[in-house]
């Protein structure tokens, strides 16, 4: 649903583009989309004013719930319904952005195979490893990305559309052996 009242920060491929380079990114991806929107608006100031004005009010809120519930227990019924609320906001945001940028079979193949693999199993590499071998998937199984052309204008996209994989892989692979060197120390 568009709001015209709200000023177009960023456009639908830069956020789309952030989302999952904050996905594949360790740590919590929300906090660090929103700084990413925040840089790209106004420069590290901007991040770090996005960074307080999303923690705030959870910090808040959090301080405050954790102060007035001291040395209670909330029943077990509370705790089931907040996690099966938490489940479906989660399950709608995937749905959600899957209809943006799965936009064709193999991809919502990947889609949706990855997340009955997620939620089979609560491995920690699980999510790195899913992410990555859904890109060589796509990378190597989808051929509508890359193909060949006649002209020197369809020449140069899809040159420009290469280079942007090869930078992509380069930075994937650099993470991931990053990510097990870590995890190994």
């Amino acid at each position: 649903l568009k709001q015209p009242w709200r000023a177009q920060l960023i456009d639908e491929s830069t956020f789309i583009s952030l989302y999952a380079l904050t996905q594949y990114m360790p740590g919590p991806s929300s906090t660090q989309l929103v700084i990413a929107m925040g840089t790209l608006e106004a420069g590290w100031q901007g991040g770090l004013l996005a960074l307080a004005c999303w923690s705030a009010p959870a910090t808040l809120a959090m301080t405050a719930a954790g102060t007035l519930s001291r040395g209670l227990t909330p029943p077990p019924n509370v705790q089931a319904g907040l996690s099966a609320a938490a489940v479906a906001l989660v399950a709608n945001a995937a749905l959600m952005i899957s209809k943006k940028c799965a936009t064709d079979k193999l991809t919502r193949t990947i889609c949706i195979a990855s997340a009955s693999i997620a939620m089979l199993t609560t491995n920690p590499i699980l999510f790195p490893l899913l992410l990555t071998a859904g890109a060589i998937a796509v990378f190597t199984l989808n051929n509508n990305a890359v193909h060949v052309s006649t002209t020197l204008k369809q020449a140069s996209i899809q040159s420009q559309i290469i280079n942007k994989k090869r930078a992509g892989l380069i930075c994937g692979t650099l993470w991931l052996i990053l990510l097990l060197g870590l995890s190994a120390c």
